[in-house]
């Protein structure tokens, strides 16, 4: 319960501090994001941070030819500090603080940590220019938003593995933000939400980039949202120019209107009704 009592540093009831943070949410370019310093005590992440030397077997690597990053596995047993912020997070004060910084109403907290959990970015580690997955894989329920809480205290410029902020338009880095200890950073999930740390990390094998990272979703997804599920896009591919799947996003989708109505009513109707609509209609067409 200590732990719980001196995580933030900020009054996150506060109806002014609430307001900022709002105004600058929304006004943030080229998407709505809000890198936010001292919400949470410093002696509290320290705590988290130190409970990563004891995961040795709970990573999982994700290695390619678009990143290289470690991230806890799901059902990982966190330290008592590690637990508490997501506790935290996932508690509803925490919730109703997002939903008036943000402008959304009815999110989801995620038990499961799907794409979140613990990070870790070790030397030669890197993160393509990216957009996240769209939406849960079990639930369906659209991804509405990323929460980073960065734990590197003192993190020096040279060591690189600063979170970029990348305009579709321009096809350039707008914003670089360092992974420093304290940081929270909130990403609003979009079309064109993309980002990344393309700098790879480079510490001499002094340091490790760390963070802790959560999502929240809608809780009630548009039809359309049903019949386009999409796991993480690259804004780029590995010559520079405009990822196949990314442009397919960019420009909209080829479905119609009506195939994307016919796929949504599909997901949301029970397969009893729905097969026996479909012989119903064979046998009116005969």
């Amino acid at each position: 319960m200590a732990i719980l009592l001196d995580a933030f540093a900020q009054d996150i009831g506060d109806p002014v501090y609430r307001a900022g943070l709002a105004r600058e949410f929304a006004s943030a370019l080229p998407f709505p994001h809000l890198v936010l310093d001292g919400l949470f005590a410093a002696p509290f992440l320290r705590s988290i941070e130190s409970e990563f030397a004891g995961m040795a077997a709970c990573w999982r690597e994700c290695s390619s030819n678009r990143e290289h990053t470690w991230r806890s596995v799901a059902g990982a047993p966190f330290g008592p500090a590690t637990s508490a912020y997501f506790d935290l997070v996932h508690r509803n004060s925490f919730v109703a603080f997002m939903e008036a910084i943000t402008g959304t109403n009815d999110l989801v907290v995620d038990q499961s940590l799907h794409g979140g959990g613990m990070h870790e970015a070790r030397d030669g580690g890197w993160f393509d220019i990216h957009r996240d997955f769209n939406r849960h894989p079990r639930t369906l329920l659209h991804n509405e938003m990323v929460v980073l809480t960065y734990l590197n205290e003192g993190w020096n410029d040279d060591f690189g593995g600063h979170l970029e902020v990348w305009c579709h338009r321009e096809k350039r880095v707008v914003r670089s933000i360092a992974p420093e200890l304290g940081r929270t950073v909130i990403l609003k999930h979009g079309q064109y939400s993309f980002h990344g740390h393309t700098r790879p990390v480079a510490t001499g094998g002094t340091r490790l980039r760390r963070s802790v990272a959560c999502y929240y979703y809608r809780s009630k997804p548009r039809l359309v949202d049903l019949s386009s599920a999409m796991p993480t896009v690259f804004a780029l591919d590995q010559k520079g120019r405009a990822h196949p799947m990314a442009a397919k996003t960019l420009t909209g989708s080829s479905s119609t209107p009506v195939r994307s109505l016919n796929a949504a009513l599909r997901m949301l109707t029970p397969p009893v009704i729905w097969n026996y609509a479909r012989y119903a209609l064979r046998n009116l067409s005969k």
